[in-house]
């Protein structure tokens, strides 16, 4: 029985969709349905996906935007197209490459199942004996630093706010998602915040959960420019919720 839905927003990602991996983690979980957000990919993207969901029609969805939004907004229309939905129990989003594992949705659904005052759960690249987290030296430490400029914005220890994978309750979606983003990269953080505004004491809500496998896939769609404007989004977002 599906009690989960997990959006993926997609753009140009013909080359990077690892079908097979879908195919094999279908056939052996019926409890997870994928809504994948076509985010006005100008490639092949979207008829490998009509083939996709051809092989999984219950399994498989497909969101077709007619322009690019950029991964915050393919995200965000994904999830408000969900909100009428109330036969889900838990929803969340991942990255279209796969470099969380489809496997590691359920490591974060345990959590979720075995705690009802948990309504938030977010993997974390953490580096620890007996993991397999793979990253490319230079955008690891340029990650930490971006990591504790989040930290000190959201006053907040949180290791790895940018990982792809997170789950939530359905309960949650609107106060995740009505609104829309002021940021275009860091609407994870923008998450956070609205968090907030369920508890304050955020620990009681969320758990931060160390994946066992992320292995990078490279070819980012994040350019230099957009790591030189982290500081001025942070600010933007900092302005915008200071208020609450």
């Amino acid at each position: 029985m599906i009690n989960t839905v997990i959006v993926i927003p997609s753009y140009n990602e013909e080359k990077r969709l690892p079908i097979r991996e879908f195919d094999e983690f279908i056939l052996n979980d019926r409890s997870v349905k994928f809504l994948i957000v076509n985010d006005g990919s100008t490639d092949n993207t979207l008829n490998i996906l009509k083939k996709l969901k051809n092989h999984h029609p219950d399994q498989i969805n497909i969101q077709h935007l007619k322009k690019n939004l950029g991964k915050a907004d393919a995200i965000r229309n994904g999830m408000l197209e969900l909100e009428s939905k109330r036969e889900f129990k838990y929803v969340g989003y991942m990255d279209a490459d796969l470099a969380t594992p489809l496997n590691q949705i359920n490591k974060l659904r345990d959590v979720l199942d075995r705690s009802e005052n948990i309504s938030f759960v977010f993997g974390s690249r953490i580096a620890k004996l007996g993991s397999n987290i793979k990253r490319n030296t230079y955008r690891h430490y340029l990650g930490r630093i971006v990591a504790t400029l989040i930290s000190m914005e959201l006053k907040l220890a949180i290791y790895d706010t940018q990982c792809g994978l997170k789950l939530f309750r359905r309960e949650i979606l609107n106060t995740l998602f009505m609104e829309s983003f002021k940021s275009k990269w860091l609407f994870d953080v923008e998450l956070f915040h609205r968090l907030m505004r369920l508890n304050s004491n955020i620990s009681l809500i969320a758990r931060e959960i160390p994946l066992d496998t992320w292995v990078e896939k490279g070819n980012s769609k994040i350019t230099f420019t957009d790591v030189l404007k982290i500081p001025v989004e942070l600010y933007r977002i900092h302005k915008n919720y200071e208020k609450f």
